[in-house]
């Protein structure tokens, strides 16, 4: 048995070249949907199209790779009463004010807010 490949190479290269134009996932599916379902019987979608430039070596391995927490400069963060601490609700690094331990995300959650009712009431 042998193999057929799916695509045709000028398929390919017409798919790369119009991602080098700057054209988006979408747009290629709509320019080129019907000349991929005469060659395959099946429908063109953005994944095929991310896979022909993935194979080409056309992706841009940065955006593939999980982003990094952008940490504005310590210095900056220290101006304007802001430090790097261990939230002590949720245990992740985040930036708090210097005489805080909760950060903003858990204070504004549900189970802080209706704890908070009882932490400064006062019962006499």
């Amino acid at each position: 048995m042998t193999h057929r490949p799916i695509l045709s190479d000028a398929f390919k290269q017409e798919v790369l070249t119009l991602f080098d134009r700057g054209l988006s996932t979408s747009q290629i599916v709509v320019l080129l949907g019907e000349q991929y379902r005469k060659e395959s019987n099946k429908e063109l979608t953005r994944n095929v199209c991310l896979g022909i430039k993935f194979r080409g070596g056309k992706c841009d391995g940065t955006k593939s790779k999980l982003r990094k927490e952008i940490k504005p400069d310590a210095k900056l963060a220290e101006e304007y009463g802001m430090v790097y601490r261990k939230c002590l609700c949720c245990g992740e690094n985040r930036l708090i004010e210097k005489n805080m331990r909760i950060c903003k995300g858990c204070k504004t959650s549900e189970w802080y807010e209706s704890s908070a009712g009882f932490i400064g009431s006062n019962i006499y």
